[in-house]
């Protein structure tokens, strides 16, 4: 069986039984045959990049009772319920505190966080504390780490400028969003199609409000594409439109917010790679944008610029798709 193992798939079982043997939890292994080649022991979440096979799942529970982790296509970080953070893989952001390692098999702490409630990762970690600030840290080639610069492979957590009584947080790729707990929106770093939603394409080092939201419940994220849900149960969406992922009927970009057409009563969102879903309250699934390989669920491969019920589903409690 395992003679037709790559060497990555072997490695990846050989420090699932070293992580088993040493009480090291494993909520979901996973690899890729990519070219990466450290940190092919990966976590799954909606951040995974194109996950292959599952090796493990739950095997312990003494590391993080609920867990929280996210991972890239290279590195991991997962947080533990005392609120510290341990990242394992490749190192070249520095995200590891320990800045000399090129890479980690097991992970290590960050030494310099505690308290932390949540944690997003892309090329940049971002942790939310239960004091509601939010430190990053890792690449900032964008200015994602919201700190008003773009220095580079900043290892120790930086606190983002001016923002507060943040409750929900979102790493994208070269850019970070939050939500704030009096329903604002603000996002940093790249500006891609409009992704920060302030009206303009221009960078920004430190937050800026995302114009035209009010009384938002949650927040989702797709590539360079945004969806935000008001508490009347209406989404909202902003940046790379160009699949029709946006939901206004159109292929157009959009800087500030615009309403999602033919929605109501939405409890819950998600975005994947160009198409956006939506969960009713009546337990109905909605879906819209690039439908190459039948994401759509209509049963079909046609694009759709506004939102279309997915068929044969019913009684749905959650949704998700993997941006």
């Amino acid at each position: 069986m395992f003679n037709n193992f790559s060497l990555k798939k072997k490695l990846a079982l050989f420090v699932a039984l070293i992580m088993l043997v040493s009480s090291i939890p494993v909520y979901a292994l996973l690899w890729e045959d990519n070219d990466n080649d450290v940190g092919v022991m990966q976590s799954i979440t909606s951040e995974t990049a194109s996950p292959a096979v599952i090796s493990a799942t739950a095997v312990t529970t003494s590391f993080i009772t609920t867990p929280i982790v996210s991972a890239g296509s290279s590195n991991s970080v997962a947080l533990k319920e005392n609120g510290t953070i341990w990242i394992w893989g490749t190192n070249i952001y520095r995200l590891i505190s320990d800045s000399t390692m090129l890479h980690s098999f097991t992970p290590i702490r960050n030494k310099n966080l505690s308290n932390v409630i949540s944690v997003a990762h892309s090329g940049h970690v971002v942790a939310l504390l239960n004091d509601g600030t939010v430190w990053s840290w890792g690449r900032n080639t964008s200015g994602e780490i919201g700190d008003g610069t773009t220095s580079l492979r900043r290892e120790n957590p930086t606190m983002a400028q001016n923002i507060y009584n943040v409750v929900a947080i979102i790493a994208g790729g070269n850019h970070t969003t939050v939500l704030r707990n009096d329903g604002t929106v603000w996002a940093w770093g790249a500006n891609t199609g409009g992704v920060l939603g302030d009206g303009t394409l221009s960078r920004r080092t430190t937050p800026v409000q995302v114009l035209n939201l009010s009384d938002i419940t949650a927040i989702a994220s797709g590539g360079n594409s945004m969806l935000a849900l008001r508490n009347d149960g209406t989404v909202w969406a902003w940046g790379n439109n160009a699949r029709g992922q946006l939901g206004d009927g159109t292929a157009i970009n959009r800087t500030v917010p615009v309403q999602v057409q033919n929605l109501s009563n939405v409890i819950d969102i998600a975005v994947g790679n160009g198409h956006a879903l939506a969960l009713r309250s009546d337990g109905t699934v909605w879906a819209w944008g690039y439908n190459w390989t039948g994401q759509l669920g209509n049963g079909t491969t046609t694009n759709s610029l506004i939102p279309i019920q997915v068929e044969s589903l019913q009684d749905v409690k959650a949704i998700d798709s993997e941006g």
